[in-house]
C-alpha cells in the first residue's frame, strides 16, 4: 500500500515530484474528463516529465486512485461542534460528501478504499466517530452506522449524477414522484401509504 511507504526514500535526493502535485495534476483532469483521462502517460505530460518519473513515487495506477480519493477526502471540513453530535453530526458529514460527489463525479466509480486508510481517510473516521462517541451503543455499531451511510450517500449521489446525465433534473423527477404517490394514495388501494403522506 502507498501509505505503508514514506513518501521519500531515506537515501538519495528528494525527488522533484511528490505525492500532493502528482494528486493534484490528477484530479484536475478528472474533473475536466473523467477517469478515464487519468493516466500515467497523461499525468506525468501535465507535470511536464516522463511517466517513469511517477513510477518513483507512486507504483502504478491503482496508487493514483488511491491518492486521489485520499486527498479529495481532505476536503472535508470538521468542527468542534461535530464532538458528541450523534446523528446530527453524522448527517452534516453526509451533506459534505454529497457535495463532494457533485464537484468530482469521477469519485462514484472509485471503488471502496483498500484496507489500509489513507491519512484523509484516517482523519475522517476519527471525526465520525467522535460524532458517534456517546451513544450507547457498540463500537462495531457504530462503525457501520459510518459505513452504511456512507455507502447511502454514494448511492444516492450516483443515483442523481445519473438521472442528470439523462436530461431529468431532480426537482423534476422528485416532483413527478410526488404526484405519482400521492394518486396512488388517494385510491384507497394504499391506506399505510396515504396515512404516511397525509
Amino acid at each position: 500500500s502507498i501509505w505503508l511507504r514514506p513518501e521519500h526514500g531515506s537515501r538519495g535526493p528528494t525527488p522533484r515530484l511528490t505525492r500532493p502535485r502528482i494528486a493534484s495534476v490528477a484530479i484536475e483532469l478528472a474533473d475536466a474528463d473523467g477517469l478515464a483521462a487519468v493516466t500515467m502517460r497523461s499525468v506525468a505530460s501535465v507535470l511536464g516529465t516522463a511517466p517513469a518519473s511517477l513510477y518513483r513515487v507512486i507504483e502504478s495506477r491503482d496508487e493514483l486512485l488511491e491518492l486521489m480519493s485520499d486527498t479529495v477526502i481532505g476536503e472535508f471540513t470538521y468542527g468542534k461542534k461535530l464532538i458528541d453530535s450523534g446523528p446530527k453530526g453524522l448527517l452534516s458529514l453526509a451533506r459534505q460528501a454529497r457535495s463532494l460527489y457533485q464537484r468530482h463525479p469521477w469519485m462514484l466509480y472509485l471503488s471502496a478504499p483498500g484496507p489500509v486508510l489513507g491519512h484523509n481517510a484516517l482523519e475522517y473516521l476519527e471525526h465520525a466517530l467522535s460524532a458517534l462517541r456517546d451513544l450507547p451503543i457498540s463500537s462495531r455499531e457504530k462503525l457501520e452506522a459510518i459505513g452504511i451511510l456512507s455507502g447511502l450517500v454514494k448511492l444516492l449521489a450516483t443515483n442523481e449524477s445519473e438521472h442528470q446525465q439523462a436530461g431529468r433534473l431532480p426537482a423534476e423527477w422528485q416532483e413527478a414522484t410526488a404526484t405519482r404517490l400521492a394518486e396512488r394514495a388517494t385510491d384507497g388501494r394504499q391506506p399505510t401509504l396515504a396515512d404516511v403522506l397525509a
